[in-house]
Order: structure tokens, then C-alpha cells, then sequence
């Protein structure tokens, strides 16, 4: 097992396997990395805990390199049965498979990364995870956020049975469903304040099986008609119809998102206008019970949660000016 390893400020490209792959290691850090080209995931951590991503670029993963036909999941970054692993600030790009893998991994926090072009947003297999304030602008190629509350006591890292909470996660342009669960793994996941927005005709916006909370999300699609909503083994065409039918997604909309940008490429892209739905509409998942106090309650940009009566829905919190208060009347 090794302490405080770091792997930082690489550029590693053209590798059949991983880039970097960290086993056993706990206190460690990949950092600033630039990765491009692998056969395998980008970058992987298994086992061990309290370890930290960040910053880093990949693209490219699951690709033949040398003449060598890909291996592995193909995915960006892989978590394996790791505990307390911060992952945060990377960027992604054209990954075959997903933008985040997980494998029976337990209390870990996964913020504030963008992914574009990928086959899928993430697949968070695990327990006690929290998944949020991500961007995922998936070309219209990639699957969006599969939440799996996924718990062995004979591989699972440590003890645990604490739900996961996936919250103010943006999926763009996207292939299948925004949101989706496992039929057998839906107990303890949260879903909450999350934008779904398809541009496609025929996509679904969730697809949630029993046992799994969702509520409080923005869905909207800007092209054709939807595949809908599909909770407790029925398929609905609405939102309301959803509503009704399956008690999941209550105070959940169904309305343009208003991003500042019509045609939303990059992170800020995904900025909400004020007059966006969005706006005040998301739950608090502080005062709601479902973030502990020690977890900091920060927007993509670092923004304290909420600014307003309530929080956003999506990955930001808008802030809005502060009128002066030394007002100075002239007759």
C-alpha cells in the first residue's frame, strides 16, 4: 500500500492500457495530468481511500493504440472499491465508454467535472456516494447518469448501507435516458435538482425503478417527441402523467431550462438566464436532511448554496446583485 504518492503535471499519450492507475494507495493524488489515447480507462483508482483527482484532461480513452485493439472498460476515470476518494475538476472527452466507472465504491464524492462526446455520463456503483454538480454535454452519442446503490459485504471496501445522493448534475444531448437506475439496485439512491435536456426525438427522459427517490429536476427536450418517463415498470408520455402514476419526481418540471447560451458547448454555457424555471425551484438538501452538515454545499463555481430562497436546479447557483443600501435621496 503506498502513502501520499503523486502523480502530477504529465502528459501521457498513446497507451494500451491506463494512462495512470493507482492501486492500494491511500493520501495520494493524480493531478494536472494530460492525458490522450489509451486502450484502457484514463485514469484508475483501486482500493485504498482519502485519495484525490483533480485537474486533470483525458481524452480519447478505449481507442486502438499501435495496433493493438482496446482492452478494459474504455471508460475516463475508474473508482474500484476505494473508500473517501475526492474526484473533482477533470475534463473529458471522447471517452468510448463512460466519463465515470464505479465498482463497489463507498463514500466517495465525485464534483464539478465536465464531460463532452462520451458514451456515457456515469455509471456510480456503490454506496454512500455523492455525484453532483457535473456537466455532461454528451453529443448526442452517450447514455446519460446510471445510479446503482450497489453494496457486497464480501468485496464492498468497508461497512455501509448509506444511500447516494446524485444532485445538480447537468445531462445534455444525450442518447437512451437522462436519468436511469438498475431494477435490482434502486433502493437508496436520491436524485435531486438535476437539468435533463434532450435534443433528439425518441429519448427518454428517466427511467426509475422501485425503490429509487427522485424529485425536484428540470426535463425538457427541444426536438420531436419523447420515449417519456418510465417509474414502476410503466411507461408514461408526461411528466404529470409520471407524477400521478408513480409518486416519484412531485415537484419536478417539465420546461426549457433557459441557458445562457442557445447552443450550449462549453462549461459556463450552462449558466440558467434568472428567468429560468430553474431558478429557486431545487430542494435544500442540507435543511432536507440528505447532506450531512461537514459536506460543503457549493455550486460548480464555488458559490455557497442557496443564494436565494431555495437552490437551483442545475450545476449553478445564480447570483443575483445586491442592492446598495446607502440610498441617498435628492429632493
Amino acid at each position: 500500500m503506498s502513502s501520499y504518492f503523486i502523480a502530477q503535471n504529465n502528459y501521457i499519450h498513446d497507451v494500451w492500457n491506463s494512462a495512470i492507475y493507482f492501486e492500494d494507495c491511500v493520501f495520494s493524488v493524480m493531478a494536472s495530468n494530460t492525458v490522450n489515447n489509451t486502450g484502457s480507462d484514463s485514469l484508475y483508482l483501486a482500493y485504498g481511500g482519502n485519495n484525490w483527482i483533480h485537474h486533470n484532461v483525458c481524452s480519447n480513452s478505449g481507442v486502438t493504440v499501435l495496433n493493438i485493439p482496446p482492452a478494459g472498460d474504455r471508460q475516463g476515470i475508474g473508482l474500484q472499491q476505494g473508500t473517501n476518494d475526492l474526484i473533482e475538476y477533470n475534463s473529458l472527452f471522447y471517452m468510448h465508454g463512460s466519463c465515470f466507472d464505479y465498482y463497489y465504491e463507498v463514500n466517495s464524492e465525485v464534483r464539478f467535472n465536465y464531460g463532452f462526446s462520451c458514451g456515457q455520463a456515469a455509471d456510480t456503483d456503490g454506496t454512500g456516494l455523492l455525484f453532483h454538480h457535473n456537466i455532461f454535454d454528451l453529443n448526442g452519442i452517450g447514455k446519460g447518469i446510471l445510479c446503482a446503490q450497489a453494496y457486497n459485504p464480501s468485496i464492498s471496501p468497508v461497512s455501509n448501507n448509506i444511500p447516494q445522493v446524485c444532485y445538480n448534475n447537468v445531462v445534455y444531448n444525450y442518447t437512451y435516458y437522462g436519468l436511469y437506475t438498475d431494477p435490482g439496485l434502486s433502493a437508496g439512491v436520491v436524485m435531486r435538482n438535476n437539468i435533463v435536456v434532450a435534443t433528439q426525438p425518441g429519448q427518454g427522459m428517466a427511467l426509475l425503478y422501485p425503490g429509487v427517490d427522485s424529485d425536484y429536476n428540470l426535463y425538457y427536450c427541444t426536438a420531436g417527441s419523447l420515449r417519456g418517463w418510465q417509474g414502476n415498470g410503466s411507461l408514461y408520455s408526461t411528466l404529470s402523467a409520471m407524477q400521478t402514476g408513480s409518486g416519484q419526481e412531485t415537484h419536478s418540471v417539465y420546461a426549457a431550462p433557459q441557458f445562457v447560451s442557445t447552443n450550449p458547448v462549453t462549461a459556463v454555457d450552462f449558466i440558467i438566464n434568472p428567468s429560468s424555471p430553474c431558478a429557486f425551484a431545487g430542494q435544500n438538501l442540507m435543511a432536507a436532511g440528505l447532506l450531512a452538515p461537514t459536506v460543503g454545499y457549493l455550486d460548480y463555481l464555488g458559490t455557497s448554496i442557496p443564494q436565494g430562497a431555495a437552490p437551483d436546479i442545475g450545476a449553478y447557483e445564480l447570483v443575483l446583485p445586491t442592492p446598495p443600501t446607502d440610498l441617498h435621496i435628492v429632493p
